[in-house]
């Protein structure tokens, strides 16, 4: 058995089978979820690798279909409008991301430029899950993960303050 912790001890995860924990795993843990995995014994401790805490969850969400763009408004003032065209081009399951590589499996081009969600729900209290117009619906887009994504230069961003 193995477990897997987070630095903070805000999330933990215990795994039964110790061959799956290697450099693979490591990788797997930057790329796709932004940790720094470390190994001793049979514990593996995940360092977040960015400066700030874990995302904070948005305070306002909008899915503005009309516009092709989910809107979120996040704490500190700042909105983001991620078109759904990008999100789904970026989507983290293991369908369109190879998940021991990292290497992105989904080719942009099979996506239709017209991609929009038929239906949009939270997970939990850390993500949101799209069932899209192309019939794919096992992304699960984080706080982190969209926080990240903000950046991309698809997204428009502004602040309210």
């Amino acid at each position: 058995m193995i477990e897997v912790s987070r630095k903070d001890a805000k999330a933990q995860r215990t795994f039964d089978n110790a061959a799956s924990v290697d450099s693979v795993f490591q990788n797997l843990c930057l790329l796709r979820f932004g940790f720094q995995a470390t190994f001793t014994s049979t514990t593996v401790v995940l360092f977040h690798t960015h400066e700030a805490d874990m995302a904070d969850s948005p305070t306002n969400i909008r899915v503005l279909k009309e516009e092709g763009v989910l809107e979120l408004t996040w704490p500190s003032n700042q909105v983001s409008r991620y078109p759904f065209y990008l999100l789904r081009c970026e989507c983290p399951c293991a369908s369109c991301i190879n998940e021991f590589t990292g290497e992105r499996i989904l080719d942009p081009a099979t996506v239709p430029r017209d991609i929009k969600p038929a239906d949009a729900e939270l997970s939990g209290n850390y993500a949101l899950k799209f069932k899209w117009s192309d019939g794919h619906m096992t992304g699960l887009y984080s706080w982190d993960m969209l926080d990240r994504l903000a950046s991309h230069e698809g997204v428009e961003t502004v602040n309210l303050t």
